[in-house]
């Protein structure tokens, strides 16, 4: 999630999600700021590098926290990064694992440095399978509940589509299973279309879906230049254009332009609303409001005749005691 360390350390450590950080190396983890400066200062060593930043989302089934207080749970997913760092033969560079506690299943994110402590680049070549066998790997390390068997269950539990009903052979059942996961991608990048301005938001939206973002990028002098997206989930990869002509590459990036070029007119009418309603500001609406209703009362009201007022005639006394 993020090509850039600010905005992936932005996002691990914001507030609103609780963060706390389980883990660091060669990193500070005081704050975002000083995280993504020590991550920029090493990863420009390799300035022609595209995408220095590698992001695990690293998540346990409710099942797994039932009875276990934070500080538990903050454990295994401590113990669950570190492990899958060692499947993996990443070592001798920065990382930082943070938990957030915004869903309702525990999950923690880590960030790698792809620049090791050498200024050598840690291969990302064919990350996602080899991701996928770590994890399954430290899932047995430290008898956690599997995920692929998890999502099996869940498909089960979903039924199968006609097209996997009526597959028999093994490239029948494989081309059944293509097809309904890349229904399951484009489902679940429909509703982000519109709504977020980058691949690495894009990717912030459905990591949740099991799904990873790897844009394809030229090297160009001034800079890498996108050229193609790949959608990556349950061991399929899709080029953008076979999940739908939305996701293409070059698409994508029209809509990533739109929402950025809307932003700054949203966020000054954020500001003016929030303005709108300090508490001097309402005091104020509140006083206009009750006199504009008063004039208006005033202004619809009837008009009601003059009184005249005249001198009472002085009446007996006898007149005013009853019963006589």
């Amino acid at each position: 999630m993020g090509k850039t360390f600010p905005g992936i350390t932005k996002y691990a450590m914001q507030e609103c999600k609780e963060a706390r950080v389980l883990a660091a190396e060669g990193v500070r983890s005081d704050s975002a700021a000083h995280m993504a400066a020590d991550f920029d200062f090493q990863r420009s060593r390799r300035p022609g590098l595209g995408n220095a930043v590698l992001h695990v989302a690293i998540s346990l089934p409710p099942e797994e926290s039932i009875g276990r207080t934070r500080e538990q749970v903050g454990e295994t997913l401590r113990q669950s990064g570190v492990a899958w760092l060692k499947e993996m033969k990443i070592e001798n560079t920065q990382w930082g694992l943070i938990q957030h506690f915004d869903r309702h299943h525990s999950h923690a994110h880590l960030i790698i440095n792809r620049v090791d402590n050498d200024g050598k680049t840690i291969s990302d070549k064919f990350i996602g399978k080899r991701s996928r066998e770590a994890a399954q790997a430290v899932e047995r390390q430290l008898g956690l509940i599997s995920a692929e068997q998890r999502g099996r269950e869940h498909a089960k539990q979903a039924g199968p589509t006609p097209s996997q009903q009526k597959a028999r052979t093994p490239k029948e059942v494989r081309q059944a299973d293509w097809q309904r996961t890349r229904h399951e991608v484009a489902n679940a990048l429909a509703p982000q279309r519109g709504k977020v301005g980058s691949f690495d938001d894009l990717q912030a939206k459905v990591v949740w879906d099991g799904i990873v973002v790897k844009p394809l990028q030229h090297k160009k002098v001034d800079g890498p230049v996108v050229y193609g997206v790949v959608f990556s989930k349950n061991g399929f990869d899709f080029k953008g254009s076979e999940v739908g002509k939305d996701f293409s590459a070059g698409n994508l990036q029209k809509s990533f332009a739109e929402y950025r070029a809307q932003a700054p007119a949203q966020k000054d009418a954020a500001q003016q609303l929030g303005a709108a309603f300090t508490a001097g500001a309402l005091g104020q609406l509140f006083a206009d409001g009750a006199k504009q209703a008063k004039e208006k009362q005033q202004a619809t009201a009837p008009k009601q005749p003059a009184v005249q007022v005249t001198q009472a005639p002085v009446l007996p006394q006898k007149d005013f005691e009853f019963g006589s």
